[in-house]
């Protein structure tokens, strides 16, 4: 007999994910760390990227990222980069070492990248 499908809520019920919400550079650097730490079964990190829509048609991503979100295998970090003035350095760190390895999921609806990646 098939298994009953699980809802959302119960999976995140029985799951110990980290989560962290960030809204400061000085906070940024920690949290980083912690999903350094989090990631060191396989290095994969999912990347997603929120902005406000871009209002007009053709502009070249007008919109800033707003947030930020990465995710390993154990831990969730939530980094709001509308409440910073630039892309701080540890993040661009971060986002730059060969030991991170991310993921994006990518179609051909899904727009460019909004900040450069190396």
């Amino acid at each position: 007999m098939p298994q009953a499908s699980r809802s959302f809520s119960d999976v995140c019920r029985h799951t110990l994910l980290q989560l962290h919400l960030v809204e400061t550079e000085a906070a940024l650097a920690r949290s980083l760390d912690d999903l350094r730490a989090s990631m060191l079964n396989d290095g994969v990190v999912a990347i997603d990227l929120e902005w406000t829509p871009d209002t007009v048609s053709g502009a070249n991503n007008s919109s800033p990222v707003a947030l930020m979100q990465l995710a390993s295998s154990e831990g969730v970090l939530l980094i709001r980069l509308c409440r910073m003035n630039r892309l701080p350095q540890p993040l661009r760190d971060f986002l730059r070492c060969a030991c991170v390895k991310l993921q994006r999921y990518d179609d051909a609806s899904n727009p460019p990248l909004k900040i450069p990646l190396p």
